[in-house]
């Protein structure tokens, strides 16, 4: 399960975490351990927020906005709000965007097939 907004529940007591699917500790919670930490590197996973064009999109209407969001996401009160909803505001540029959002599709393709999900339609 995912959940984007229980570090204050599991501050409160009122979650009891097992685990983080991270990499690394979560900031807000650094005293859960994280699914590799207990046994389990294989349950590894993160999520992400990014904007998303059509390919070919000309280079200066992608890193406009891509500025303009780094920026963004330095303002003190902007960065509270987000870590206010379990977010770890993280900057970039739109290659390594890119790159992570592609790890992340191939990485679940594999486990689609590997899992003979298939769709229903």
């Amino acid at each position: 399960m995912m959940f984007d907004i229980a570090g204050s529940r599991i501050r409160s007591g009122e979650v009891r975490a097992l685990a983080v699917t991270g990499a690394s500790w979560h900031q807000d919670i650094p005293e859960v351990q994280t699914m590799a930490e207990v046994g389990l590197p294989a349950m590894t996973s993160t999520s992400g927020t990014g904007l998303m064009g059509p390919a070919g999109t000309p280079r200066d209407v992608v890193v406009l906005p891509n500025g303009m969001l780094n920026e963004l996401i330095k303002v003190p009160d902007v960065q509270s709000k987000m870590k206010a909803l379990g977010l770890m505001p993280a900057g970039g540029t739109p290659e390594e965007f890119g790159a992570w959002a592609n790890e992340q599709r191939q990485k679940w393709i594999r486990v689609v097939k590997q899992a003979g999900i298939q769709s229903t339609n």
